[in-house]
């Protein structure tokens, strides 16, 4: 599955109202994944979806987001977008299942065991 497919399972979605909100959903999405990661774990995933991570590591943004939980994850979202928590939930639930399929399983373990509880549950149930 590629970033445009991401993009279209995420614009079907009720509360996604086009295209520019969904990406710009995945991104956040991913891109505070990403801030969780190891260098190395987050340049694997960049490589799965350049058109939507940066790898710009060295920001305020990367350094508060490095921190965050998973609920401290979905508040983020619900603000970025105006959702609400369940939608926020749902959002995060969909865009990190399909980078788990994208990337396999042997990148989502890699990734798993180096996250907080609460980060490696999710990606678990995703």
């Amino acid at each position: 599955m590629n970033y445009s497919e991401i993009i279209r399972r995420v614009r079907m979605l009720d509360f996604i109202r086009n295209d520019e909100k969904a990406a710009a959903a995945v991104k956040a999405v991913l891109g505070i994944l990403a801030c969780r990661l190891s260098d190395e774990q987050a340049r694997k995933l960049a490589e799965k979806f350049p058109e939507t991570l940066a790898q710009d590591r060295a920001g305020s943004d990367y350094q508060r987001m490095k921190m965050v939980s998973f609920k401290e994850y979905n508040d983020a979202i619900c603000s970025q977008f105006k959702l609400s928590l369940h939608q926020a939930r749902i959002l995060t639930r969909t865009v990190l299942y399909f980078a788990k399929e994208a990337s396999g399983d042997n990148a989502i373990l890699d990734f798993k065991k180096n996250l907080p509880n609460d980060w490696a549950e999710a990606i678990q149930n995703a």
